[in-house]
């Protein structure tokens, strides 16, 4: 906001607050402790008025067998820094070992790539615009391709992992994929990936790795087979102010649709992010709101 410091501690409103766990939850379900939660004490976005500061949350794992999934970005390029400020803070989880090492994660996704072997969607799309264009594709088919120096194998239950594959040859002769697709895809990713680019998808920086030290790892991303979300979308016509469209474009008068029920801002699951629906509810349905008290008042 003008005139002052950035808001600290925020959340993702359009998530609806569920990052945002209360200490007392996690440790009551998770097996684990919650040591601090904290604003992140490292420097960042220094300027006239200084931006937001993140949140640090230190976890103490008091069980074996535990494995933590986790959803970021920004976490090799930082946010960007506004007339002259200094830039954020990269994003990252680090495991401190009872030996005292540390290990730092970020995240490198792979490459997807349909029954042909070429590559259609950016690989760190929403999920639901993934499934989306995974839909358009020969037989609704893909596989999310990783290398063996991007490879972990953490219990994966909604991707199934179809095999590991010594060479790029074998895992086109398995996956009955035309021979040489895969290794012409691979070449000219690995190209520009070594050189932080995407030309064909533009895909971001801090989710580009070459995927070239072999054995590779393939996991079904197939629409059927992989248990992810993807959302049609669609809905009612509607105005700006929430009424709803006959087919000739005429207002069907008192009737109202907004957020998920309404095609306005995310018209398929292409163009929706997560949480999109609930701003467009909040928008909209105010002036659908307003409108209606209008109309009632005459």
């Amino acid at each position: 906001m003008r005139g002052r410091d950035g808001n600290s501690a925020i959340f993702s409103g359009f998530h609806g607050e569920t990052f945002n766990c209360p200490a007392e939850v996690a440790e009551a379900r998770y097996g684990l402790a919650v040591d601090s939660m904290t604003l992140n004490p490292e420097q960042g976005g220094e300027g006239r008025w200084r931006g937001g500061k993140g949140i640090e949350v230190n976890y103490r794992v008091r069980a074996d067998g535990n494995f933590m999934t986790v959803g970021y970005t920004r976490s090799r390029v930082p946010p960007w820094g506004l007339a002259g400020g200094a830039d954020g803070t990269p994003n990252f989880v680090e495991v401190i070992r009872a030996s005292g090492d540390r290990e730092r994660y970020s995240l490198a996704s792979g490459v997807i790539v349909n029954k042909e072997g070429k590559r259609f969607v950016a690989e760190d799309s929403y999920h639901s615009r993934t499934s989306a264009f995974v839909l358009e594709q020969p037989d609704q088919t893909a596989y999310l391709i990783v290398d063996e120096a991007h490879t972990e194998m953490p219990e994966m239950p909604l991707i199934r992992f179809l095999d590991g594959y010594e060479t790029i040859a074998e895992m086109e002769e398995a996956l009955d994929i035309p021979a040489g697709n895969v290794v012409a895809t691979l070449d000219r990713y690995n190209e520009f990936a070594a050189k932080g680019e995407d030309p064909d998808f533009h895909k971001q920086p801090e989710f580009l790795a070459p995927q070239d030290n072999g054995p590779w790892a393939v996991f079904d991303l197939s629409l059927g087979r992989a248990m992810y979300s993807g959302f049609t979308i669609g809905g009612l016509a509607v105005t700006v102010d929430g009424e709803v469209q006959r087919a000739d474009g005429n207002v069907i008068p008192g009737l109202y649709a907004v957020g998920a029920c309404a095609s306005n801002i995310a018209q398929d699951g292409k163009g929706y992010a997560s949480g999109t629906q609930l701003g467009e509810g909040s928008f909209f349905g105010r002036r659908a709101g307003a409108h209606a008290a209008a109309h009632a008042r005459g």
